[in-house]
This record gives structure tokens, sequence and C-alpha cells, in this order.
């Protein structure tokens, strides 16, 4: 799905003014897990790993979002669902659980560490890393 196509669960989330009064809004990245009764013990698979941090590094490059967590829900990083109570039309919300969200740290690192290497390779290239492609 774009990243130009509301996300119905995502609230506030899905678009508000940056103080430069730019239009902004999350991306969500949807993930497969195994029920409610185990979204606290169940963390994301490698193959889930994986494609979460390469679209988050795509994200971080393209569109410049920062590689933190969120300190306000209006703020730039890479965040979990119910990190922040206008980030959903639920309340009580508590995915991707709590056993993926103590793997956000780790998804945090690996695209910055990407983003550097990404970086790093254009720089040893001579070339300008791409931008806005969406």
């Amino acid at each position: 799905m774009s990243v130009h196509v509301r996300a119905d669960c995502n609230a506030k989330a899905n678009s508000w003014l940056s103080p430069s009064g730019q239009r902004v809004g999350a991306v969500s990245i949807e993930s497969a897990d195994l029920g409610a009764a185990t979204l606290d013990v169940t963390g994301w698979n490698l193959d889930q790993l994986g494609g979460i941090i390469a679209i988050g590094t795509a994200l971080v490059v393209q569109e410049g979002i920062a590689c933190t967590s969120p300190t306000r829900w209006d703020d730039t990083g890479i965040g979990h669902h119910c990190q922040f109570p206008e980030w959903s039309i639920y309340k009580g919300k508590t995915c991707p659980g709590a056993q993926r969200i103590r793997q956000c740290d780790y998804v945090r690192g690996a695209v910055a560490n990407r983003v550097a290497d990404y970086h790093a390779r254009c720089d040893a290239a001579g070339v300008a890393p791409v931008l806005g492609w969406w």
C-alpha cells in the first residue's frame, strides 16, 4: 500500500501541519501476528524484522525521518502504534504488543546503521544520495 494512503486506525497521525506549514503524517507498517492473546509474548520474526528495517531505512533516507523514538505524537522518528493516544482511534490499543515494542530499539539501531552505511558508500563513490523517490 502506498505511503500516501491513509491508514484508518492512525487518527491524528494520518495528517497534520508541521511547524513549517508542510502537511506530514505517519507511515503505518502492518505485520501479521498470532492474535491478541499472543501480542505481549510474540516478537517479529526474522523476515518481518528484515522487512520493517528495509522499509524504515528507505523512509529515513528518502523522507528524512529520524532514527530515534519520537518524543511526542507529532515528532519525527520510528515509533509504535500505541506509543501515543493521538496515534489511534481506539482507546486501550496495545499493538504491536509488549515483545515487539521491546524490539523497536533494535529496529531503530539497525536502520541507523544501514543509513550510515548507505551514506558512507555514496560518499566513497562520490555520488549524492537518492532522495524523494515517492
